[in-house]
Protein backbone atom coordinates (compact mmCIF):
# COMPACT_ATOMS: atom_id res chain seq x y z
CA UNK A 1 0.00 0.00 0.00
CA UNK A 2 1.62 3.83 -1.05
CA UNK A 3 0.64 6.47 1.20
CA UNK A 4 -0.44 9.15 -0.78
CA UNK A 5 1.13 12.57 1.21
CA UNK A 6 0.53 16.04 -0.68
CA UNK A 7 -0.17 13.92 -4.08
CA UNK A 8 3.77 12.53 -3.75
CA UNK A 9 5.09 9.11 -3.27
CA UNK A 10 7.59 8.86 -0.32
CA UNK A 11 10.25 8.00 -2.73
CA UNK A 12 9.28 11.76 -4.61
CA UNK A 13 8.94 13.27 -0.85
CA UNK A 14 12.38 11.62 -0.35
CA UNK A 15 14.17 13.06 -2.91
CA UNK A 16 12.23 16.53 -2.32
CA UNK A 17 11.38 16.93 1.38
CA UNK A 18 11.39 20.57 0.58
CA UNK A 19 7.86 20.18 -1.27
CA UNK A 20 5.85 18.92 2.32
CA UNK A 21 6.93 22.49 3.27
CA UNK A 22 5.55 24.34 0.48
CA UNK A 23 2.23 22.53 1.07
CA UNK A 24 1.92 23.54 4.58
CA UNK A 25 2.82 27.27 3.59
CA UNK A 26 0.36 26.80 0.57
CA UNK A 27 -2.04 25.71 2.96
CA UNK A 28 -1.49 28.71 5.76
CA UNK A 29 -1.62 31.40 3.11
CA UNK A 30 -4.86 30.14 2.18
CA UNK A 31 -5.91 30.19 5.47
CA UNK A 32 -5.37 33.37 5.93
CA UNK A 33 -6.41 35.07 3.15
CA UNK A 34 -9.60 33.05 3.93
CA UNK A 35 -9.78 34.41 7.78
CA UNK A 36 -8.77 38.09 6.44
CA UNK A 37 -11.73 38.14 4.30
CA UNK A 38 -13.95 36.92 6.86
CA UNK A 39 -13.01 39.14 9.40
CA UNK A 40 -12.41 42.17 6.91
CA UNK A 41 -15.13 41.17 4.42
CA UNK A 42 -14.22 44.98 2.32
CA UNK A 43 -11.18 43.78 1.04
CA UNK A 44 -12.57 41.82 -1.56
CA UNK A 45 -13.40 45.13 -2.84
CA UNK A 46 -10.05 46.17 -4.52
CA UNK A 47 -11.18 49.83 -4.69
CA UNK A 48 -12.16 50.29 -0.94
CA UNK A 49 -9.60 53.33 -0.46
CA UNK A 50 -11.27 55.78 -2.43
CA UNK A 51 -14.84 54.25 -1.67
CA UNK A 52 -14.81 54.41 2.31
CA UNK A 53 -14.34 57.50 4.03
CA UNK A 54 -13.39 55.70 7.28
CA UNK A 55 -10.69 53.38 6.11
CA UNK A 56 -8.98 52.32 9.52
CA UNK A 57 -4.98 50.87 9.91
CA UNK A 58 -6.34 47.00 9.95
CA UNK A 59 -8.39 47.32 6.73
CA UNK A 60 -5.10 48.44 5.00
CA UNK A 61 -2.81 45.93 7.46
CA UNK A 62 -5.24 43.31 5.70
CA UNK A 63 -4.62 44.23 2.16
CA UNK A 64 -0.94 44.67 2.52
CA UNK A 65 -1.43 41.19 4.24
CA UNK A 66 -3.52 39.76 1.21
CA UNK A 67 -1.25 41.39 -1.81
CA UNK A 68 1.66 39.63 0.06
CA UNK A 69 -0.18 36.50 0.25
CA UNK A 70 -0.32 36.18 -3.45
CA UNK A 71 3.29 36.93 -4.15
CA UNK A 72 3.89 34.29 -1.56
CA UNK A 73 1.42 31.57 -3.60
CA UNK A 74 2.64 32.12 -6.76
CA UNK A 75 6.20 32.02 -6.10
CA UNK A 76 5.44 28.82 -4.28
CA UNK A 77 3.52 27.38 -7.31
CA UNK A 78 6.44 28.47 -9.24
CA UNK A 79 8.96 26.37 -7.33
CA UNK A 80 6.17 23.53 -7.42
CA UNK A 81 6.04 23.85 -11.26
CA UNK A 82 9.81 23.77 -11.78
CA UNK A 83 10.38 20.80 -8.93
CA UNK A 84 7.99 19.00 -11.28
CA UNK A 85 9.51 19.40 -14.62
CA UNK A 86 13.35 18.59 -12.92
CA UNK A 87 11.53 15.04 -11.93
CA UNK A 88 10.46 14.82 -15.56
CA UNK A 89 13.50 16.14 -17.50
CA UNK A 90 15.45 12.94 -19.08
CA UNK A 91 18.49 13.99 -20.21
CA UNK A 92 19.75 13.25 -23.83
CA UNK A 93 21.26 9.55 -23.81
CA UNK A 94 24.07 8.86 -26.42
CA UNK A 95 21.87 7.70 -29.17
CA UNK A 96 20.32 11.19 -29.60
CA UNK A 97 23.83 12.78 -30.17
CA UNK A 98 24.72 13.30 -33.85
CA UNK A 99 28.42 11.14 -33.23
Amino acid sequence: MTIDYLGLTPEELAEAPELAAVHILECAAETTGRALLAALPDLENHEFLLEHANVTPQLCLGAAVLSSLGTLKAALERYRVHMEQLANYRPPGPDTIGF
